[in-house]
């Protein structure tokens, strides 16, 4: 009979292969193969159990074959487009262009393993050179807005959408819609304010060009300041609302500092700390205040030299107007 360390090698070789038999796999019947074979040199004698762990992987094995089926003819119909992509000749693929068999894949999947979902998502967008006869997809920003929506919908984490938003960027350096989700990324992390500025000031410096494709139309702009024509004006009012939420946040912080040290904070040690935390927030806030009207008026300024024919209806300056007034509520700053 097999030796201890001998029948615990041959459970966790089993497990394995039990594992990787219950996931779909273009490899799925080879790997059946292997298991059966090695089933048939494995010396089991005595194990407890082993027949049950077989009967399981079978049914495993079962399910995962039904499902590869369907996987197999959605990576031969990519394949194929992949192959044919800017090809003349019009019997090169029968499936349309690589697009429609990624869709179809994307279809497929469904939305039951949003992880295998995101990889078909990386694998389309996986770097490759443009040429002559066809743009690859990871240079199409509507694809990496869809990738993007889709993290936000199915697997929110705002590390991992900076990292997309980041590759976006570098990809499709000229795209509003992404210049502006890297900030909102940026903002989900947790950056500091100067770090955002950075990547504005950047995405202000960059050629901005709106994609008219077909499916840009199709596929919806991540942010609501899409209804401007020009992307400089959409860049400066993303940034402007950004400000603005930092403003918030810093107020109510003050706000909230200044009512805890209102209390009786006469001898206690614990009431000086109040007062002294009071204090803090409403020099933290006063400080962030100071901050955003800099911010302000950089961007008004911008506004008013390059822009203001495409923003002829003082859109951003009445956003500014409504904050100072009802946000801060300081009416001299308003007028």
């Amino acid at each position: 009979s097999a030796s201890p360390a001998q029948h615990e090698h041959t459970q966790r070789v089993r497990a394995v292969f039990k594992r990787r038999l219950a996931i779909s796999h273009l490899d799925l019947e080879a790997t059946h193969a292997r298991y059966l074979a090695w089933e048939q040199h494995a010396d089991a004698a005595g194990e407890q159990g082993a027949e049950a762990v077989r009967a399981k992987a079978a049914a495993a094995f079962e399910e995962a074959v039904a499902a590869m089926q369907q996987r197999r003819r959605a990576e031969m119909r990519v394949a194929a487009a992949q192959r044919s992509a800017g090809a003349p000749d019009p019997w090169a693929s029968d499936g349309g262009g690589e697009w429609e068999a990624w869709e179809q894949y994307l279809e497929l999947e469904g939305d039951r393993d949003p992880w295998r979902t995101r990889l078909l998502y990386e694998r389309m967008l996986a770097p490759r050179l443009p040429t002559d006869a066809a743009t690859p997809l990871c240079y199409q920003p509507w694809l990496w807005s869809r990738y993007i929506r889709f993290l936000g919908d199915s697997l929110p984490g705002a590390k991992l959408e900076g990292q997309v938003c980041a590759r976006a960027i570098r990809f499709c350096p000229s795209d509003a819609t992404l210049r502006i989700c890297r900030l909102r990324a940026l903002e989900a992390e947790g950056a500091a304010a100067t770090a955002v500025q950075a990547e504005f000031e950047h995405a202000l410096s960059a050629t901005l060009a709106r994609d008219e494709s077909e499916a840009q139309a199709i596929h919806a702009p991540l942010d609501g300041a899409a209804t401007y024509a020009n992307d400089y004006v959409r860049l400066l009012h993303a940034y402007s609302h950004y400000q603005r939420r930092r403003l918030a946040s810093a107020l109510s912080h003050g706000a909230a500092g200044h009512v805890a040290g209102t209390g009786d904070a006469s001898v206690t040690a614990a009431g000086a700390a109040t007062a002294t935390a009071a204090a803090a927030a409403k020099a933290a806030a006063a400080e962030t205040l100071a901050s955003v009207r800099a911010a302000r008026d950089a961007v008004l300024a911008y506004e008013a030299a390059y822009l203001s024919v495409a923003d002829a209806d003082g859109g951003l300056v009445r956003f500014w107007i409504a904050v100072e007034a009802q946000l801060v509520g300081d009416v001299a700053q308003a007028r």
